[in-house]
C-alpha cells in the first residue's frame, strides 16, 4: 500500500509540473499567434497614381516587419545565452550572447528603417 501512495504522489507532482508547462506553452502560442496577426495583416491599398511605388512600399514594409521580428528573436536568444553563460560560468557563451544581442539589435534597426522607407513610399504614391 505505501508503494501505491508514493506512486500516486509522484503522479500528482508530475501533473503539477505538466500543468505549469501547459500554461507556458499556451502563453507562447498566444504570443506567436498575436505576432502573426499583427505582422501579416494585409495593408490597405488605395487607388494610387503610381502602382509601382505602392508595391515597392509594400515590399519594403513587409521585409521590415520580418526583420524586426527576426531581430527581436535573435536579441532574446542572445539574452538567454548571456544569462546561461553567467550562471554556468562559461565566458565563451556570454560572449556569444553579447554578439547575438548586437546582431539582433542591428537587424531590428534595419527592419525599422525599411518600414519607414515603405511608409514614405506609400505616402509618395498617394
Amino acid at each position: 500500500m505505501p508503494a501505491l501512495i508514493t506512486e500516486l504522489w509522484r503522479l500528482a507532482e508530475r501533473r503539477d509540473i505538466i500543468m505549469k508547462l501547459r500554461t507556458w506553452i499556451f502563453a507562447g502560442l498566444g504570443v506567436g499567434l498575436a505576432a502573426y496577426i499583427v505582422f501579416s495583416r494585409p495593408t490597405s491599398r488605395c487607388a494610387a497614381e503610381n502602382d509601382g511605388l505602392e508595391s515597392a512600399g509594400d515590399r519594403f514594409a513587409s521585409w521590415g516587419r520580418k526583420q524586426r521580428v527576426a531581430g527581436a528573436g535573435t536579441y532574446a536568444q542572445g539574452m538567454l545565452k548571456r544569462w546561461f553563460g553567467r550562471v554556468m560560468g562559461n565566458h565563451t557563451l556570454v560572449g556569444e550572447g553579447i554578439v547575438d544581442q548586437v546582431a539582433g539589435a542591428a537587424c531590428h534597426t534595419a527592419g525599422e528603417v525599411a518600414s519607414s522607407v515603405g511608409d514614405v513610399l506609400h505616402d509618395v504614391a498617394r
